[in-house]
């Protein structure tokens, strides 16, 4: 089925998009927003105020107000599929009313946009967490609220993978950092360390010993393997609670101890 879409800057839920010639998302509220921070300060006896303490982005709502009417979500026309109207209407109402209820599992809300910097694609996970109450403007055409909430509030792009060869420059588009995708492939080498030379500390990661094959590290389990085999006692860390961490913008990453290493990451953003 193709759909008309209206927009260049749109949305979409499971592969649907929310800007047709039958419904259209009317409201920004939470569209645009960044997320929330969860955490807080640590309080000390005798200080004056509180300690900082860095804080993690919390869970978040993206509100959509929609509208949506009789007409073919397959035409440009405005005019309804059928010859009967009303049922029209009811066919494209219901459609959304199930696109969105889905108790047992999230949503794939992809977001697209286009900015000086260039043009994006993102995808979170979100499920509707309040009913969808229409309110009807006559007949044919009604109006109500989705309230999405994004349990992880990123929008994640595509899966990037860079190689490392001594000290290289990887630049992450991302507008924060997530462990979730990060994987580190070391073929070969002796104690072979990653370091991310751009924070301070410095963030790195290390595997003692010879890697016979590759070693697969995945942040964020975390887990270290060979094959099947788990060598998570192997490897040492520092720097980060992470085993290893990628800020937004310029990471330089320099690789010792031989072998090969090559880096997997999922760009965040807000």
């Amino acid at each position: 089925m193709v759909y008309q879409v209206t927009t260049t800057e749109s949305w979409e839920v499971d592969g649907i998009p929310l800007s047709t010639y039958a419904w259209n998302v009317t409201s920004l509220g939470g569209r645009l927003s960044t997320p929330g921070l969860r955490g807080s300060n640590v309080e000390m006896a005798y200080r004056p105020g509180a300690e900082f303490r860095p804080k993690v982005a919390a869970s978040r709502s993206v509100n959509l107000g929609m509208w949506v009417t009789a007409a073919d979500p397959n035409s440009d026309t405005g005019l309804p599929a059928g010859a009967d109207p009303r049922a029209s209407f009811m066919s494209n109402l219901r459609f959304l009313q199930k696109l969105f209820y889905q108790p047992g599992r999230q949503l794939s809300l992809k977001r697209k946009w286009t900015d000086l910097s260039g043009s994006y694609e993102a995808t979170a996970k979100a499920q509707l967490v309040s009913a969808i109450n229409p309110v009807m403007n006559g007949r044919l055409r009604a109006t109500f609220v989705v309230d999405l909430l994004l349990a992880d509030p990123f929008y994640y792009g595509a899966v990037q993978n860079v190689p490392i060869s001594g000290t290289t420059v990887l630049t992450n588009p991302g507008d924060d950092f997530s462990p979730k995708n990060l994987v580190i492939s070391f073929t070969g080498g002796t104690n072979p360390r990653l370091t991310n030379n751009t924070p301070s500390p410095v963030v790195y990661v290390q595997y003692t010993g010879t890697v016979s094959g590759t070693l697969v590290v995945e942040v964020s389990i975390p887990r270290a393997r060979i094959g099947s085999t788990v060598v998570n006692s192997a490897i040492t860390s520092s720097g980060s609670m992470w085993w290893m961490q990628l800020f937004p913008g310029i990471n330089s990453l320099t690789l010792t101890g031989g072998g090969t290493c090559s880096v997997a990451y999922t760009p965040v953003y807000i």
